[in-house]
C-alpha cells in the first residue's frame, strides 16, 4: 500500500459515515427556565440510549434525521423533537413537579372516590393521576391486546370502555398521567402459564413469574406498548425484581440463580422495554418499595428507567418525575 493509502481509506470511510447518517452527532439539554445544564438527562433517538454529562452535553453515534429524539430528565416534562437541519441540538426541558394521586385497580371501581379525585385534578392542588394499568393480580383496567388475557380472565371487571377517550379528557385539563402495572407479580399470568412461574420447593406459585422468561416480559410490554400509543405520558412498571425469600421459599428458576443472573436479566427487561417502546414518546419509571435496589449495575443507560418512584401511597412525590 502506498503512503498515502491510509489517508485515503480514513477520507473514504468519513464519506461513507457521512452519507449513512452516522456521522457522531453533539447536543445539549438545558433548563427552559434557568437556561442551567441539566446532567444525566437521558436521550433516545435511532435505537440508542444515552446520558447528558455534568456539563447538559451528550454524543449521538448515529443519527437518522427521519426520527425524532426523546428528551427525559427527572423533575421535567419529556420533549420529543427532531434535529435540526443545521447545527447542534440546543434542547430546553419545562420543570414539572408532580402534585399526584394514585387510584389502585379496586379504587377505580368505586365512583363516589374516582369522581372526588376527577374533581381534584387540573388545579393547583393536583396534576398527577397514578392509575392501574395491571395490578398484582393481573387485572387489567382496559381492553388490550395482550396474547390469551381476555380468555385467562384477565379483563374481569374493566374500568375503562374507552381508555383513549378517559386521557384525552385528562390532558384536556393538563393533568400528567402515569399508567402502573405489576410485572412479575400477577396472579392471572400465573395461573395460567405454570411453566413460567417462580419454583416453591419445586412446585409452581400462584404469584410470582420468572424474570429469566422473555415470554413474560413480551406479554407486559405488550400491555405497557398499547398504554403508551394511547397517550399515558409515564409507564411505571411495578415489581420488577425477583421475589423475596420470605415470598417464595426455596425458589428456582429457569436459568442459575446468581447475583450476575438476577442483574442480567433486569437490565435485559429494561433494554428490550426501551426498545419496544422507543417509538412513542413516553417515560418509564420502576416503582415499588424495592425501586433502586434492584437496578443493574454500571453506566448503561439503556438498562435503567428513566425514574424511579416511591411505592404508591408511600407520601410525598408518589407520582410522576417529580418523584424521582
Amino acid at each position: 500500500m502506498s503512503a498515502r493509502g491510509p489517508g485515503l481509506l480514513a477520507l473514504l470511510l468519513a464519506a461513507a459515515l457521512f452519507a449513512c447518517g452516522c456521522k457522531e452527532y453533539h447536543g445539549s439539554v438545558r433548563d427552559y427556565e434557568t437556561k442551567k445544564a441539566i446532567a444525566d438527562a437521558t436521550i433516545v433517538h435511532a435505537g440508542q440510549t444515552v446520558r447528558s454529562d455534568k456539563a447538559g452535553e451528550f454524543v449521538l453515534r448515529r443519527v437518522d434525521r427521519a426520527q425524532p429524539v426523546l428528551l427525559k430528565a427527572p423533575g421535567y416534562l419529556c420533549l420529543k423533537t427532531n434535529l435540526p437541519e443545521n447545527g447542534a441540538l440546543r434542547a430546553e426541558l419545562e420543570p414539572f413537579e408532580a402534585r399526584g394521586v394514585y387510584l389502585s385497580y379496586n379504587t377505580l371501581g368505586k365512583p363516589e372516590v374516582r369522581a372526588r379525585v376527577m374533581s381534584w385534578l387540573g388545579s393547583k392542588r393536583l396534576n398527577t393521576l397514578v392509575v392501574d394499568i395491571k395490578d398484582e393480580r393481573g387485572r387489567m383496567t382496559f381492553y388490550n391486546g395482550a396474547p390469551r388475557a381476555g380468555q385467562m380472565g384477565a379483563f374481569g371487571a374493566v374500568k375503562f370502555e374507552d381508555i383513549a377517550a378517559f386521557i384525552g379528557d385528562m390532558h384536556r385539563q393538563g393533568v400528567y398521567l402515569v399508567g402502573r402495572m405489576s410485572v412479575f407479580k400477577d396472579s392471572v399470568l400465573a395461573e395460567h402459564n405454570q411453566a413460567w412461574t417462580v419454583k416453591a420447593k419445586g412446585r409452581p406459585n400462584m404469584f410470582w413469574l420468572d424474570p429469566f422468561r422473555k415470554e413474560v416480559w413480551n406479554y407486559d410490554l405488550t400491555i405497557a406498548k398499547e398504554a403508551a400509543g394511547d397517550g399515558f405520558d409515564e409507564i411505571q412498571f411495578d415489581n420488577v425484581r425477583f421475589p423475596e425469600a420470605w415470598e417464595v421459599p426455596e425458589a428456582s428458576y429457569s436459568r442459575r440463580d446468581s447475583p450476575g443472573n438476577r442483574n442480567s436479566a433486569i437490565a435485559g427487561f429494561w433494554k428490550e422495554a426501551r426498545r419496544q417502546l422507543a417509538p412513542f414518546n413516553v417515560c418509564l419509571s420502576q416503582g415499588g418499595r424495592s425501586a433502586g435496589s434492584t437496578s443493574p449495575p454500571g453506566d448503561d443507560a439503556s438498562a435503567l428507567p428513566d425514574y424511579f418512584a416511591p411505592q404508591p401511597g408511600a407520601g410525598r412525590g408518589g407520582a410522576g418525575p417529580a418523584g424521582s
